[in-house]
């Protein structure tokens, strides 16, 4: 039984030490573009900025094109 509780323990904290590594990174693409309005209408792709920001306050500004596409790491 004294094994079992190790072996359940040893476990725990290979799950636990999983959570507190740093996050993945990645690219994200989009395309920047309102919806809505009338009917027959489709969307319709908007130039500007995308505004990323991470559960840090950090933020990562992005220029959208005429074309309304970005892309960020």
């Amino acid at each position: 039984m004294r094994r079992g509780a190790l072996v359940l323990l040893g476990s725990a904290l290979c799950i636990l030490s999983s959570c507190s590594s740093p996050p993945s990174t990645g690219t994200v693409h989009g395309v920047f573009e309102t919806i809505g309005g009338p009917a027959g209408h489709g969307p319709h792709l908007l130039p500007g900025r995308v505004v990323f920001s991470d559960g840090n306050g950090a933020n990562v500004s992005v220029k959208v094109g005429a074309r309304g596409t970005f892309s960020v790491n």
